[in-house]
């Protein structure tokens, strides 16, 4: 074993590292990574591993978070870097410009309802101090009605952008 894997990263490098991990084991593995980069497994090993002073170059994060579209937490790598910066992830949606204004309109109240009842449901226990806790945001799984929330929300930014590059 190399003196390399005597490395102590800071914990946000580390999480980066286990971000690529993840971005792995969703791609199907080591070896399977390694086949589709061209870097060899202990290579695509070394990228993931917290006490290793190599990291994933971009064409591999690119390569594998391509390839991994749709699965559970994807893409890894690129999500840890907004979570970095303080920003959020939201995919870009299709747009389907007929109709679409007032139907986005109807998305956005419905998920907004849907957030919006859920914290009441939070903070109405009578266990609860009016803050939400993190276990209450886990139960009433707020994170991921959140997250509807900013896609409905993006896909009407999109409309409008699309309408002002249509001339419209």
């Amino acid at each position: 074993m190399s003196s390399q894997r005597e490395l102590t990263h800071p914990p946000h490098l580390q999480a980066g590292k286990l971000a690529f991990a993840e971005l792995v084991t969703a791609f199907g593995g080591q070896v399977a990574a390694a086949a589709e980069t061209g870097k060899s497994q202990q290579r695509i090993s070394d990228y993931g591993h917290r006490n290793t002073g190599d990291f994933a170059p971009v064409d591999v994060i690119d390569c594998l978070e391509e390839r991994t579209v749709g699965t559970a937490g994807a893409p890894h790598v690129t999500r840890w870097l907004a979570r970095r910066r303080g920003m959020m992830l939201v995919p870009l949606p299709q747009l389907q410009p007929s109709g679409a204004w007032g139907c986005s309109l109807r998305r956005i109240a419905k998920e907004f309802g849907d957030v919006a009842g859920r914290v009441c449901e939070a903070i109405g226990n009578p266990d609860s101090p009016g803050e939400v806790t993190a276990d209450e945001i886990r139960q009433h799984q707020l994170v991921r009605e959140l997250d509807e929330l900013a896609e409905q929300v993006a896909r009407m930014r999109a409309l409008a952008v699309h309408t002002i590059d249509a001339g419209g």
